[in-house]
């Protein structure tokens, strides 16, 4: 059996020489430098090897010099294994150090094994002795050249990377601007329709005084043209404002005024078949943000929620103020504990499955036609949120709707001090509580924060597992806290079979996705305890300590479609 020395710094390229040559009858040594490879030939006594040329430290043309300065290794065959030095200098120099072959990388492995073949088929001879002052000269020159044209590679490399950087940058200033006009295009309706009944009394004003209307009658056509045509500027210079894109500047913005202009836009441009309605608290927190940016994160949003319902349906834009604690932040991918100010849009269209439910945000993924969408607006709005600190969650339920949080950075100014009443501490008394969600990571969340307050906890990741759990510790379990939306058998289906099993047994209904059939369906099977995600600590122990003690936990309380706003003060939507 005839031995191969392979020698090259890269073991994927020692790898494939390995693979080509593993069918043929070789005891194959693997070396990964010229040192290396000289103490291998000196212990294996090779038949053949395979050289990289260009190698750190001691390259191929120098390994092969200090090869031929033992006698012993004379005859030794090899193959040089480059993707460079294939000029005829180079040939000439390999060629004088007793070289005859050269598999130029990168090669078909017939080629590999044929230049194999051929060479260890030769009859040995001895190489010919190298004159030291020319190869010295030969081989510097050979290596300076080399060197010059690696570091040439390398600027034209940088100059190509410094080029891209620039041109993704352009890429997403073009990416921001495109998305602009498209959520342009999606309120030319809209605005023509506005603008068409601003110039209906401007033009029949017009009539009336070129009429010869004198008098009272006079001063008051004028005063309909004045009145109309400033509001024919100012909707104009609302859409110019937003298309020219002036961004960057960030003021501090009351979350209110986000909404109440974002409703007035919905109500004017939406069909009359989609009732729109916002709500705040009284006192909202503040956001320190580029409005115009802002506004075009809740323009996609509503238009989004608008193209959903084609038969109609309710929008809901609301702001609310929220303290994130770790428990909640663990929940929410990006999010950290803070205060955060969040805007929400919430509608009762056609909803989203859960495998779709991970693409929305990938730009260019759309599920419209592509005369309708161009598959940008989720991207660039998370690309904004994140811009500004905050994050972006939504749940949805195909046929029940879909809500959009936007959580912003809060800043508190200007408010009052309040007086903070010393929490109370709620701890359990030992009781087990089934815990059952399809996510891990609120899984895990929750039981750690039941059990640091004397709770105990058995998980179950599905309906089924649940039914199984729950049939051998039936006796042992005080409450049973379930996720709603959940593959195989939802929660309100769980709790249907649980309570076929045991009538009097304790839940606590949790999901992501506010719906008023849903409420319905828990109360129907006597549900009273509700608890929105995502639920910080304290919020999870109370409504968990009242159900223990069988008492109600207040339901979430759903806007009227149509009304005018209200202060709605939560700290928790679903």
């Amino acid at each position: 059996m005839k031995t191969i020395v392979i020698v090259d710094d890269r073991e994927d390229n020692r790898e494939l020489l390995m693979a080509i040559l593993a069918d043929r009858d070789y005891r194959l040594v693997q070396a990964s430098s010229g040192e290396e490879a000289l103490k291998a030939v000196g212990k294996e006594k090779p038949d053949l090897v395979i050289a990289d040329v260009l190698m750190p430290r001691m390259d191929g043309y120098e390994f092969v010099r200090e090869l031929r300065q033992d006698p012993r290794n004379a005859q030794t065959k090899v193959i040089f294994y480059t993707a460079s030095y294939i000029e005829k200098e180079s040939k000439r120099l390999a060629k004088a150090c007793g070289v005859d072959h050269i598999i130029v990388k990168p090669a078909e492995p017939e080629t590999v094994l044929q230049i194999v073949d051929d060479a260890l088929g030769e009859r040995s001879k001895t190489a010919a002795i190298i004159p030291t002052p020319e190869f010295e000269r030969e081989h510097l020159h050979l290596v300076t050249d080399k060197l010059s044209e690696k570091v040439k590679e390398l600027e034209r490399l940088t100059q190509q990377l410094e080029q891209e950087i620039v041109e993704r940058k352009s890429a997403e200033e073009q990416l921001l601007r495109a998305q602009r006009l498209e959520s342009i295009g999606t309120l030319a309706g809209g605005v023509a329709h506005d603008l068409n009944n601003i110039l209906g009394p401007i033009l029949m004003g017009a009539e009336a005084l070129r009429c010869n209307a004198t008098g009272e009658q006079a001063a008051a056509m004028i005063s309909l043209i004045e009145e109309s045509a400033r509001r024919g500027s100012s909707i104009v210079k609302q859409v110019l404002t937003f298309a020219r894109g002036v961004e960057g500047e960030r003021v501090l913005i009351n979350s209110r005024h986000l909404i109440d202009e974002m409703v007035g836009i919905a109500r004017k441009t939406f069909p009359k078949s989609i009732e729109v309605t916002g709500e705040y608290p009284e006192h909202p927190w503040s956001i320190s943000g580029d409005p115009t940016q802002l506004h075009q994160v809740l323009l996609n949003l509503s238009t989004n929620a608008r193209d959903a319902m084609a038969n109609g349906g309710s929008l809901t834009l609301a702001a609310e103020n929220l303290e994130v604690d770790d428990n909640y932040a663990a929940m929410m991918p990006g999010a950290k504990a803070g205060s955060y100010a969040i805007l929400s849009v919430s509608d009762t269209g056609v909803g989203m499955p859960r495998p779709l439910l991970e693409k929305i945000f990938e730009p260019f993924f759309t599920t419209k036609d592509l005369s309708k969408g161009t598959g940008l607006g989720l991207s660039t709005s998370l690309g904004i949120v994140k811009s500004h600190g905050g994050f972006i969650s939504v749940s949805s339920e195909q046929g029940r709707g879909t809500t959009f949080k936007v959580f912003l950075p809060a800043v508190q100014v200007n408010v009052a001090p309040t007086q903070k009443e010393t929490p109370r501490i709620i701890e359990g008394n030992g009781e087990l509580v089934l815990l059952v969600d399809d996510e891990l990571n609120i899984r895990r969340v929750t039981k750690i924060a039941l059990e640091k307050h004397n709770y105990r906890v058995l998980e179950a990741n599905d309906g089924p597992e649940a039914l199984a759990i729950f049939a051998q510790q039936m006796d042992s379990v005080s409450v049973v806290l379930t996720d709603i939306m959940m593959p195989y058998i939802d929660g309100i289906a769980l709790i249907r079979a649980l309570k076929k099993i045991k009538p009097d047994m304790i839940f606590i209904a949790s999901t992501g996705q506010d719906g008023e059939p849903r409420l319905a369906e828990l109360q129907e099977l006597g549900v009273v305890n509700f608890l929105s995600k995502p639920y910080d600590t304290r919020k999870l122990l109370t409504v968990l300590e009242s159900a223990v003690s069988k008492q109600l936990a207040p339901l979430s309380k759903k806007v009227i479609p149509g009304t005018q706003y209200r202060p709605v003060a939560r700290s928790f939507s679903p």
